[in-house]
């Protein structure tokens, strides 16, 4: 049975490795995002994982991408927080500020990402004014962000104080944004990023991602970014449900006419019609230094790239002021206008 296809936010979380935001997702959701037996038996996040929460009056969904916090799975981080309209920056009461805190806000600043609502998890093990502290300190951390406006929330995941204030805010949140997230849906720009292929029993190949712009319908028949061959959507599901189209800010999972191995993370299904998509071995960038680069970018160096769902190991050639091409050995597919992040 298909319903009504209603309009979703998608948020990521960020922060330090073991500052709830797992647990925040579940409390937010029921949903436990944590799915991989590695990562149930070490406690943390691997792989981005997803949840959903359906508004009241059934208008809309909130979708969130649940990313890793620890140092060592940072790709999976950037290639979480790649396709999201905002944030959830989960910083916990009694640690406060730490290594991927910092690392975290400054990626999603350089991603242009300026949706944002700050957590103070683990509220019940402090006392008040620990809590203002932290909520203090994050405050100065964004005040030289595009993150700056963020509203502040104070959440236990034991207690379960602060979650219908979050649940309000994040339902206001979409309303209030939701003239800017319908935007760019002509069907000219339709294209969809890949970051999961795999093979359904019964069903056939499935592919899960973001629609980054434009709008998807069953049936169409679309490019495929790495190669020649026409894909078409045999079918469009939204969390556990089945609808005929997906459009911008929306996740799906997709049934179509190809082996799983055909489409790879990274790679994108868009529309005939889009020209600004191409697939190159460079590019010409403008880049921006973090804040805290005092070297610039160094002469024969390599650096890696991500870019929507891709990494790259990279190298880099000035060309004047803040234009550089990006040069890699294996093609992936670029969009004029896209972020990217070199580390």
């Amino acid at each position: 049975m298909q319903v009504k296809n209603r309009r979703t936010l998608i948020l990521a979380t960020a922060g330090h490795v073991d500052h709830g935001k797992t647990s925040l997702i579940r409390l937010l959701t029921g949903v436990e995002t944590d799915t991989l037996a590695e990562e149930k038996a070490r406690g943390l996040t691997i792989v981005p994982g997803f949840a959903y929460l359906e508004s009241g009056d059934n208008d809309f969904v909130l979708g969130f991408v649940d990313v890793p916090g620890h140092h060592s799975f940072i790709s999976n981080m950037i290639s979480g927080v790649g396709s999201v309209e905002g944030c959830i920056i989960a910083v916990a009461a009694d640690d406060g500020i730490m290594q991927q805190t910092r690392e975290h806000i400054e990626i999603l600043d350089l991603l242009n990402i300026q949706l944002a609502i700050v957590v103070i998890t683990k509220v019940d093990r402090v006392n008040p004014e620990r809590i203002k502290e932290v909520a203090y300190q994050v405050e100065n951390l964004l005040k030289t962000t595009q993150l700056k406006n963020s509203g502040t929330f104070h959440v236990s995941s034991v207690t379960n104080q602060g979650a219908v204030e979050l649940r309000q805010h994040l339902s206001n949140l979409f309303r209030e944004n939701n003239k800017t997230l319908t935007s760019n849906i002509e069907r000219k720009n339709t294209r969809f990023l890949v970051d999961r292929s795999f093979v359904v029993r019964g069903l056939g190949t499935v592919v899960t991602g973001s629609v980054i712009s434009g709008i998807l319908k069953e049936n169409d028949n679309l490019a495929l970014s790495n190669s020649d061959k026409i894909i078409k959507i045999r079918g469009i599901r939204l969390d556990s449900t089945d609808i005929s189209q997906a459009h911008i800010n929306q996740r799906a999972a997709l049934l179509v006419n190809v082996h799983h191995t055909d489409v790879r993370r990274g790679d994108y299904l868009f529309a005939f019609e889009n020209k600004n998509l191409q697939h190159l071995d460079r590019f010409d960038a403008s880049l921006r230094m973090s804040n805290n680069n005092d070297s610039g970018i160094e002469a024969n160096h390599q650096y890696h790239l991500y870019l929507g769902a891709s990494h790259r190991v990279a190298r880099v050639r000035h060309l004047g002021t803040d234009l550089y091409q990006i040069s890699y050995d294996e093609a992936l597919s670029v969009h004029h206008g896209d972020r990217l992040i070199l580390r």
